[in-house]
């Protein structure tokens, strides 16, 4: 008679007659840790920079519309006619 260990012959904790591999099992248990540090340092790293694109994104929108520029630009160099001014030429035709 065989005792409650068994299953159709074969003993459960004998790791020869295991119904998984050991290697297996701990292969995938690796697996699965390195998939879960790998998304976290990705997610930290998308965090990132989506943090730098607000800033960004504060930036330009702080920056002077062109016309308030050139007004800048044309009232500077009333005040001060030895001060060599090149041109401005807004980048996006503003």
């Amino acid at each position: 008679m065989s005792d409650g260990g068994d299953t159709n012959g074969r003993v459960l904790f004998n790791l020869d007659s295991a119904w998984v591999p050991l290697g297996k099992v701990v292969g995938a248990v690796a697996l699965v840790a390195g998939a879960a540090v790998w998304a976290d340092r990705i997610t930290q790293q998308l965090n990132g920079i989506e943090k730098q694109v607000e800033r960004l994104a504060d930036e330009v929108h702080r920056m002077p519309e062109s016309s308030d520029f050139r007004a800048w630009v044309k009232e500077f160099k009333a005040l001060n006619p030895t001060v060599q001014v090149p041109q401005f030429e807004s980048r996006n035709g503003g």
